[in-house]
């Protein structure tokens, strides 16, 4: 569509460019013969009167010595005429009485037309006669004429010559802007716009061919972003360059890189940041894509140089076929899309075939975002509390906030079917607050109404770690709601301490000062590591779930269960177990010297005027 709109306005400048050239050519070709024309006419002219003028001088000197007979005198008078023209343009003389009668005349054969100029003859100050002088404007018409042929001849010649020159120019112009408009700066690879364009056209064909097969594989860099940080934008940069090259340099002899101006079966295309897309046309089966996407995946695995230095990358790629009714390209490419990010969240450096199965839990994801930035204004969130109690005591020690969403159609929602989106789409950050000030007050009241001791224990995902200047925030919610530092207890997973060391330090060190205690959350399933234990300032371990569901029948699990509560004891912190719900992993626990525990054995995360009547009745481990 872009390339027929192009040749139809070069069609339109190419006929008004013809046409504007051949009227200046035109207007040329006339106006020199006629400019000629009439400058030579006029100096013809000029040059007759000034003949006229001095023959009549001559002719009043003769008549003033003989006024009476100087008509008589013809032969005397044709003496006194000169044999040429003074300016030799006049080809005949005339000497005339005032009556017109001819008294003597030197006529040279000529051709008319004829232009005629006079002066008058004067006796005692009377005119008596004239001095006629006659001149053919034949010979002015023939130079005119042959400049006039000469000219059209020449006018022809350059209308023919450079009556391209302007067109061409313009459209080298156009030409240019239109491959700037529609290719990457960057690669020099065609853009969204040109690539939509050409999807576009196989989806028209799609619709004229029923056996008409083509797939879209859209790729996208995997840790692009580590790259650019770390080498800087010029690296990033040249990466991208040598992963278009590589991705068109392997497509095989057939499938040829599709350019703007040609019709071939293959379009890579750069949308931007490190993503590319291939159009497969005309393919003819869904196993077709699925080697191509294969074989990018392998050539991109090989190593690329980059400043003197190698840089590894991988790819993860989404396909996308024509089986379904698509009326729009970003219906299309927005599927790719979607399969390249599922192939991501299963392990990245892979590629994933979309389904209708994979639209529908876009779908499905989508209504649920949307759902939770209402869920947001309307305040349908919900704090509930799982006490932990002491295996020495077993007495309630504390509890930890966990969000709920009470949903107005589908009820009681756990937070495994909301938090993952929430953490997508930066929810999380305003959720967290919410559950962190709300637990706060709810623990200060509890507090005030009899119960000190109770710790309170509040979970942070790696988002709101990383992106919130977290000992501030809870520096602010501890202060609001008077609730003290010195109860409360702040979990994150081992993954989230040790994503970024440098900085995960500084800000436990930060929270530390607030007088607040540090729990590593499922301890045992990341790093597990002795000397991140002494580094951070850590004050409580809790062992995850999956080590405590099967301490009783797997030695396994129990080992690692035994080592966690010798490693905490060693470095003088305190153990709890989550996810107890058996008599007997209390047994193992409390044999083994374990601290505290959680679970369903005891109570289900509850209301928090549930957990007042815990509280109140005195509820206790047995």
């Amino acid at each position: 569509m872009i390339l027929e709109m192009s040749m139809l306005r070069r069609y339109s400048l190419s006929k008004l460019a013809t046409y504007f050239l051949g009227i200046l050519i035109g207007a040329l070709a006339i106006t020199v013969p006629a400019v000629y024309f009439l400058q030579s006419y006029q100096h013809t002219i000029g040059n007759m009167e000034a003949e006229a003028e001095a023959n009549a001088h001559i002719v009043t000197a003769v008549i003033s010595r003989n006024p009476n007979l100087w008509q008589y005198e013809q032969i005397r008078l044709l003496e006194l005429l000169p044999n040429t023209s003074r300016t030799g343009s006049v080809e005949a003389l005339r000497i005339l009485t005032s009556e017109d009668e001819v008294v003597a005349e030197k006529m040279n054969r000529m051709n008319g037309p004829f232009i005629k100029r006079s002066h008058a003859i004067f006796d005692s100050g009377l005119s008596v006669g004239r001095v006629e002088v006659i001149q053919s404007l034949r010979p002015l018409l023939v130079d005119t004429g042959i400049l006039a042929t000469v000219g059209l001849f020449i006018g022809l010649f350059l209308f023919i010559t450079f009556k391209n020159l302007p067109v061409r120019a313009i459209q080298q112009a156009e030409e240019q802007l239109l491959y700037n408009a529609l290719h990457d700066a960057l690669t020099g690879l065609p853009n969204r716009t040109l690539f939509l364009d050409r999807l576009e056209r196989a989806i028209n064909r799609s619709k004229r061919r029923k056996d008409y097969l083509f797939a879209i594989l859209f790729l996208d860099l995997d840790n692009f972003k580590l790259v650019n940080d770390s080498l800087g934008h010029e690296a990033g940069d040249e990466l991208l360059v040598q992963t278009g090259k590589r991705i068109e340099t392997h497509l095989r002899a057939g499938d040829t890189i599709a350019r703007f101006g040609k019709d071939e079966n293959v379009t890579l295309a750069r949308f931007g940041g490190d993503e590319f897309v291939i159009l497969l046309d005309d393919i003819r089966e869904i196993s077709n894509a699925v080697s191509v996407a294969k074989r990018m995946l392998d050539r991109l695995g090989d190593a690329f140089v980059i400043n003197r230095q190698q840089v590894f990358t991988t790819a993860s790629i989404g396909i996308a076929l024509n089986v379904s009714e698509y009326k729009e390209p970003v219906d299309l490419l927005r599927n790719a899309d979607l399969a390249m990010y599922r192939a991501k969240s299963l392990g990245k450096a892979r590629y994933e075939i979309f389904d209708e199965t994979l639209h529908e839990q876009v779908i499905a994801r989508l209504q649920l975002e949307s759902s939770l930035r209402l869920a947001l204004e309307r305040k349908e969130f919900l704090v509930f509390y799982q006490p932990f109690v002491s295996l020495g005591s077993g007495r309630i020690i504390g509890m930890e906030a966990l969000v709920r969403w009470n949903h107005p159609e589908r009820g009681l929602i756990q937070p495994g079917n909301f938090i993952s989106a929430a953490e997508e789409n930066g929810l999380i950050l305003p959720i967290g607050e919410f559950v962190l000030r709300t637990a706060c007050a709810q623990a200060r009241a509890f507090h005030d109404a009899g119960f000190p001791f109770l710790r309170l224990a509040v979970n942070f995902s790696s988002h709101q770690f990383e992106r919130q200047n977290l000992p501030d925030l809870v520096e602010r919610a501890l202060a609001e709601t008077g609730f003290p530092a010195q109860s409360f207890e702040l979990e994150i997973t081992e993954t989230i301490a040790m994503k970024d060391t440098e900085f995960s330090l500084k800000t436990l060190e930060n929270l530390s000062s607030l007088g607040v205690d540090i729990v590593i959350d499922d301890f045992g399933t990341g790093y597990s590591s002795l000397g991140y234990l002494k580094k951070f300032r850590i004050n409580k371990v809790k062992i995850d779930r999956s080590f405590i569901s099967d301490s009783t029948t797997n030695p396994d699990s129990a080992e690692i269960a035994l080592a966690t509560i010798a490693l905490a004891h060693t470095l003088h912190l305190r153990v709890i177990a989550e996810g107890v719900e058996t008599k007997e992993q209390i047994d193992f626990l409390r044999k083994n010297k374990c601290d505290e525990m959680q679970g369903y054995l005891f109570s289900r995360p509850v209301p928090a005027d549930e957990m007042a009547k815990m509280l109140t009745e005195g509820k206790e481990l047995s």
